[in-house]
C-alpha cells in the first residue's frame, strides 16, 4: 500500500472490534453508526484517489482489492449489528 487514504482506511477497519466492544459495554448503538459513517467516507475517499484495477502492479491491485472487500466486509457486519439491511443494489 503505498497510500495515506489506504493506511487511514486500514486503521479504521482495524477499530471495528473496539468499537463494538464499546458500544456493548456502553449499550450504545450509535457508536457503530459512527463507525460506519466514518468508514463510508473513508472508503469513498479511498476509491476516489486509490485506483483499483488501474494500479501501478498487480500486487497493488491485488492488496487493494482486498482493502475493498474487507471494507465491504466490516460494513456488512457493522449494519447487520444496528439492524440495517444490507442492499446488495440500489
Amino acid at each position: 500500500m503505498t497510500s495515506g487514504d489506504e493506511w487511514e482506511l486500514v486503521k479504521q477497519l482495524g477499530s471495528f472490534p473496539d468499537i463494538v466492544s464499546k458500544a456493548a459495554a456502553n449499550l450504545d448503538p450509535s457508536l457503530v453508526a459512527a463507525f460506519l459513517y466514518d468508514t463510508a467516507k473513508l472508503f469513498s475517499k479511498f476509491y476516489q484517489n486509490c485506483p483499483i484495477l488501474a494500479a501501478d502492479s498487480k500486487e497493488l491491485c491485488g492488496a487493494r482489492l482486498f482493502l475493498a472487500q474487507s471494507t465491504l466486509d466490516v460494513m456488512k457486519e457493522a449494519m447487520d449489528l444496528v439492524l440495517v439491511p444490507f442492499l446488495e443494489k440500489m
